[in-house]
């Protein structure tokens, strides 16, 4: 048995992880026809729009959360758990709220048809940065996640069915969708903290410090939000006339990592919460479990890519067999890398490493992306997410190779020394 514990408990954590995105996926199977049918081009590149810009906001008001929290929250007592939400909660809240006006005021420029879905959806998505499924990944407690998130994701979902299927505007659809966000922030902090009292959110270390401590999360995430979720805006700016085929595809790769992420998650709390000794070989037999996966996604995807988006976009989308299996090798190495840094470099103490790897090649990255909208079109745009997530895989790969750090120690949150 390659994990070497009871496979059900994980199957169990893994699947309720999995809910968020999976309700995702079952949603826009049914929300994209009829996105694309009532609205053609301009409404799902709108949406799309919305969605890229409120993603960076979210990533960067995330700060290094995400990707050092869990470990954190796994390898805490209970009584250290509230503090380092009050913390997160409080750095993350002050960063999105500068930066929601400037985000607003690009999609406002940007959007050339259903400005106000495109502004909608980038605040409601910007939301995700508040979001509480690293905490919950910590915990090992994905009850709490479907409680207080997919309940209401799946809630809203309905409800902007039922909207769109009656006539509704489009721009009903972000607004619905933002009421939802707003619930779940009410929700997890009344869990977090146990109250919605300001005091408790503004009680403990200052935020300035907060965000200092985490500069390489900020940097290193900034950079890969810029490029990870900026194709559709590069392509409404360098390659207009290839907009809309790169935004449907955009919003598969999305939906394909959303859903795999929930195998690291499901997995943060058992590396992170072991000893040294076993936190070492739990991370590395997790790293294998996650190549075995990434290679599985890649011949799942070839095969049936093409015919998924047929389906979603109801014929009018049209992704050729190489530029599929292009799409399906990006989706892969992305996965592997982010299993890799969660599982296996931040559990070893090389979140650093993590973060300034993220920031070297998303500006690489970045630069292939533009070059290539501009002189390859679609095909480009999608060879410059296999080139960020392939060499973050080799990188990572490589470092991991020269890793001898037992684990990050218990009191990681206040010994961080800039790493977070």
């Amino acid at each position: 048995m390659p994990f070497g514990f009871a496979v059900g408990g994980h199957v169990r954590r893994i699947a309720g992880f999995a809910l968020i995105p999976g309700i995702s996926l079952a949603t826009t199977v049914v929300l994209l026809p009829i996105v694309s049918h009532r609205f053609g081009d301009a409404g799902w590149t709108s949406v799309a729009l919305g969605q890229s810009i409120g993603s960076i906001v979210a990533v960067i008001a995330s700060l290094g959360w995400p990707t050092v929290g869990g470990q954190l929250v796994a390898s805490s007592g209970a009584s250290e758990t509230a503090r380092i939400y009050a913390e997160s909660l409080r750095s993350r809240a002050a960063v999105l709220l500068a930066a929601l006006p400037f985000a607003i005021a690009i999609v406002a420029i940007a959007a050339r048809a259903e400005r106000p879905t495109a502004i909608l959806f980038t605040v409601s998505v910007s939301l995700n940065g508040l979001s509480s499924s690293w905490f919950y990944a910590g915990l090992g407690r994905p009850r709490l996640l479907v409680r207080n998130e997919a309940s209401v994701r799946l809630a809203g979902y309905v409800a902007s069915i039922a909207v769109l299927i009656g006539r509704g505007p489009l721009w009903s659809y972000g607004a619905i969708t933002l009421v939802a966000a707003g619930v779940m922030l009410w929700l997890n902090v009344r869990f977090g903290l146990g109250t919605w009292s300001v005091t408790a959110v503004s009680q403990g270390e200052p935020t300035m410090r907060i965000l200092v401590r985490h500069k390489r999360g900020v940097v290193g995430r900034l950079a890969a939000s810029c490029f990870q979720y900026a194709g559709p805006l590069a392509f409404s700016l360098l390659h207009p006339a290839g907009q809309a085929l790169y935004s449907a595809i955009y919003q598969l790769q999305n939906a394909a990592s959303n859903g795999l992420g929930a195998l690291p998650q499901g997995l943060i709390a058992w590396v992170g919460g072991a000893d040294a000794d076993a936190k070492r070989r739990r991370a590395v037999r997790a790293s294998w479990v996650s190549t075995s996966a990434g290679l599985a996604v890649f011949f799942a995807w070839g095969a049936g890519g093409r015919v998924l988006a047929d389906l979603l976009y109801s014929g009018r989308v049209h992704i050729g067999v190489g530029l599929n299996w292009l799409v399906a090798a990006a989706i892969a190495v992305n996965f592997v890398s982010l299993c890799l840094s969660f599982l296996l470099l931040v559990p070893l103490g090389r979140s650093g490493f993590v973060f300034a790897a993220m920031g070297l090649v998303s500006v690489a990255a970045t630069v292939v992306l533009c070059v290539a909208a501009r002189f390859a079109g679609v095909t480009g745009g999608v060879f410059a997410s296999f080139f960020y997530g392939a060499v973050l895989l080799i990188a990572f790969v490589w470092r991991s190779r020269n890793t001898r750090l037992p684990g990050i120690p218990r009191n990681a949150v206040t010994q961080t020394n800039g790493d977070v």
